[in-house]
């Protein structure tokens, strides 16, 4: 497959080259350019390409980047054929993206992307940590496979993305729609835990109405928390391995301190 990444942090890197290596031919590109990108392409066989290029004949686009780079790329992104496969990894967090009035009034953060894109995607990797999704994957069948939950409305995107997600070495398991994806967003149950298909999925529909408007507040005391810890280093995707206990424990504890 010809799979676009927009995004070069960790979560773009780490899918570029997982689905690079399973062998589909992928580029990268992000805000600085395709020079940026120059080492990384070198390093991993992966093109770096400028936009709109990376876009060009791709099968697939996965947006790895924060949700308040949506306003740029949208027109460009209005342009991929209907039957482009769109996923997208990103999570809100109104420090780094600015606040939006109506995800804080409560509209689901993927409901919204929908409707500043325009049209369906499918909402997958933003619940599991950088560090698992580098280095927690397993051959399938293979015993202690975490799962990566998957959120949409469309069934054959939703395939197309599940295998996807299995060559990255996690089971995929599709909780719902993008109306329901909240129960995926940070401060909920389902939340960057080491889950399997059936653990998640049961975690997911235990996640209670109740746990919603909550959710908000969890996130940004796990985030409160760990500005303490690490300082500038603070988000859920920024962590080497001495830090993983840390997030884990706090995304543990949160559920005492916030109910």
């Amino acid at each position: 497959m010809k799979i676009a990444i927009i995004g070069s942090g960790h979560i773009g890197q780490t899918l570029a080259k997982k689905l690079k290596a399973a062998g589909h031919d992928v580029a990268v590109s992000n805000r600085r350019g395709a020079a940026s990108l120059a080492d990384f392409a070198a390093e991993t066989g992966v093109r770096a390409l400028d936009m709109p290029q990376v876009l060009q004949g791709a099968e697939a686009v996965i947006l790895a980047t924060p949700i308040n780079a949506v306003e740029d790329l949208r027109d460009e992104l209005s342009k991929l054929p209907a039957q482009t496969l769109l996923i997208c990894t990103a999570n809100y967090y109104p420090h780094r993206d600015g606040v939006v009035d109506e995800i804080e009034a409560g509209k689901t953060e993927s409901v919204w992307l929908r409707e500043q894109l325009g049209r369906d995607f499918v909402k997958t990797w933003n619940a599991i940590g950088a560090r698992q999704l580098a280095f927690d994957g397993k051959a399938a069948g293979e015993a202690g496979r975490m799962a990566v939950a998957l959120a949409g409305d469309n069934a054959d995107d939703l395939a197309r993305a599940a295998r996807l997600v299995d060559e990255t070495g996690f089971d995929a398991a599709v909780t719902g729609s993008l109306a329901d994806s909240w129960r995926l967003q940070p401060g909920t149950p389902v939340f960057n835990l080491t889950l399997d298909a059936a653990q998640l999925r049961q975690a997911f529909a235990d996640t209670a109405p109740d746990d919603r408007p909550l959710a908000p507040q969890r996130r940004d005391w796990v985030l409160a928390r760990l500005a303490e810890y690490v300082g500038e280093r603070a988000s859920f995707d920024q962590f080497d391995a001495d830090d993983a206990g840390k997030i884990a424990a706090l995304n543990q504890e949160v559920f005492a301190v916030i109910k």
